[in-house]
């Protein structure tokens, strides 16, 4: 007769930690929430998580490309050997925007653009990633000299 296999027992879950979090000198988000055009509300929390990955320096810029009809990033960028982007011109469109609804982060011209989408070092894959990619996560380094 055959004999009834056991039930396998749930394993408990662990419990995921989240590791403290702190602002990049220089570049601390304010505790408000702060709104985004693009994608909607970002709590400071999560505000500052964005920030507290970058390299000391660097902001991060989030844009979110809406998933009907194209709507321009707004950006016209300049290769600079082969390991950066630097920003050209500004024209109306989603960083635009995001200028507006961040200007602790705004991004200006003769910013250099040093990551998009974990990309670093390869200025023709960021390129890539701006023009294909609907979420962009960008790193920004202010021009030596420039002021904030």
């Amino acid at each position: 007769q055959p004999q009834p296999q056991p039930q396998p027992q749930p394993q408990p879950q662990p419990q995921q930690q989240t590791p403290q979090q702190t602002p990049q000198q220089g570049f601390p988000f304010p505790p408000q929430q702060t709104q985004s055009p693009t994608n909607g509300l970002l709590t400071a929390q999560q505000a500052l998580a964005l920030q507290a990955n970058c390299t000391f320096g660097e902001f991060v810029v989030l844009l979110e490309k809406p998933p009907a009809g194209r709507s321009p990033v707004g950006l016209q960028v300049v290769p600079v050997q082969g390991m950066q982007l630097r920003v050209a011109r500004l024209t109306e469109g989603l960083l635009m925007e995001w200028n507006r609804a961040h200007p602790q982060y705004e991004v200006k011209v003769s910013d250099f653009i040093t990551e998009v989408n974990m990309t670093r070092s390869n200025s023709t894959e960021m390129l890539n990633h701006i023009r294909i990619d609907r979420t962009l996560v960008m790193h920004i380094q202010r021009q030596q000299g420039k002021r904030a």
